[in-house]
């Protein structure tokens, strides 16, 4: 089997999304003390611990769906060619995540809630669209299959329209310089992505066109 055939396949597919599940993995490892402390945290954590462990759940429920998609979805039928598509998806995957790793801030009760609400909800929001795309997941811009129901018939991105909610309370949470800076970059190479995906989709999917036209990019009726 010659290479240009192999990448065609699903062992090829599952190979590329190794780093992506075992990163994600490592993700889920990592904050396992954190929701063991759960029925600690609800009986004696005030309003913004318990309100700081729902957002972390929701992250894991989200991180947790990320895993099962990437490892059942097809093998695309049509990939971006070259190296920045793929640098742009991979610098917009894990810059978010970068974020983390800043020292939290304590804020006020009403914008930690602010912080949590947004993660929360777009963690949430993000694992139901992640369903909705089921075997048609996708991290670089690939075409696996078109689909233009549930939330996909109100936006073409609305995956990075809930992920860019985590990002937003995620900034605010690690409230400092350096989280502002990379949630704004964050948020442009979220940008950046969605003109490269549509790029491969509208050249794998004829019909891609017409839906593109009369749908909004992130939010119906804004933009």
């Amino acid at each position: 089997m010659n290479f240009a055939r192999f990448r065609s396949t699903k062992s090829y597919d599952a190979l590329t999304a190794l780093p992506l599940v075992l990163w994600y993995v490592f993700i889920l490892w990592r904050q396992v003390p954190f929701l063991r402390s759960g029925a600690a945290v609800f009986e004696h954590g005030d309003i913004g611990r318990v309100l700081q462990y729902l957002s972390l759940a929701g992250a894991e429920v989200f991180y947790f769906v990320v895993v099962m998609a990437l490892l059942a979805r097809t093998a695309p039928t049509g990939r971006s060619d070259g190296v920045v598509p793929r640098a742009v998806a991979i610098v917009g995957t894990f810059m978010s995540v970068a974020i983390l790793y800043l020292p939290p801030a304590t804020l006020p009760l009403a914008v930690q809630a602010l912080a949590n609400g947004l993660i929360f909800g777009g963690c949430v929001a993000s694992a139901l669209i992640v369903w909705a795309l089921g075997r048609n997941f996708s991290v670089f811009p690939e075409a696996r299959g078109l689909v233009m129901r549930g939330p996909y018939a109100w936006a073409r991105h609305p995956l990075y329209t809930a992920e860019s909610l985590i990002v937003i309370g995620t900034a605010i949470q690690f409230a400092q310089p350096w989280a502002g800076v990379l949630g704004v970059a964050n948020l442009g190479f979220v940008y950046w992505r969605t003109v490269y995906e549509e790029r491969v989709l509208t050249l794998a999917h004829p019909e891609y066109a017409a839906y593109r036209a009369r749908t909004a990019r992130f939010l119906p009726g804004v933009f």
